[in-house]
C-alpha cells in the first residue's frame, strides 16, 4: 500500500502550571495480521496538562477510527472501527531521582463486525528513578 501520513499538534500554554495540547491524524497504516490488510487511520484528540512543584497531572480524550481498506474473508465486509480513549495520569516526584504514578485507560472500540469490539480498562501504579 501507499499513502501520505499527516500529523498535526498544537501545544497551548496558559500559564506557567497548565497547559492544552489538540491533535489530529490521518493516514495509511500497515495491520500486522496474516492477510496484511492496511487502514486508514483518522484520529482527533485533546489533552490538558497540569503541573505545579513536584505534581504533574494530565487527562486526554481521544476519538479515532479504523477503516480496513479490503474486506475480510469469508465475511466480505469491510471492517471498520471507531473508538474513544480516555486516559488519567498522575505523577509525583519527591525528589528529583525519584518518583511515583498512577494512571488509569479507558478505552472502547465499536466494530462493524460482531466480535469486534472491545472495552478496556486499565490502573496502573508505579515506582521509578530518573537518570
Amino acid at each position: 500500500f501507499e499513502g501520505l501520513e499527516t500529523i498535526v499538534r498544537y501545544h497551548y500554554i496558559f500559564n506557567p502550571v497548565s497547559s492544552i495540547e489538540i491533535s489530529g491524524e490521518r493516514g495509511v497504516k500497515e495491520a500486522r495480521a496474516v492477510d496484511n490488510n492496511a487502514f486508514f487511520y483518522t484520529a482527533v484528540g485533546i489533552k490538558y496538562i497540569l503541573q505545579h512543584k513536584r505534581i504533574r497531572s494530565s487527562i486526554d480524550v481521544y476519538y479515532s477510527n479504523y477503516t480496513f481498506l479490503e474486506g475480510i474473508g469469508s465475511l466480505g465486509t469491510v471492517e471498520q472501527i471507531d473508538s474513544i480513549r480516555v486516559n488519567l495520569n498522575i505523577r509525583y516526584t519527591p525528589q528529583e531521582w525519584w518518583f511515583t504514578e498512577f494512571a488509569y485507560a479507558y478505552n472502547r472500540g465499536d466494530d462493524t463486525i460482531d466480535f469486534g469490539d472491545l472495552t478496556k480498562n486499565v490502573v496502573s501504579l508505579g515506582v521509578g528513578l530518573n537518570f
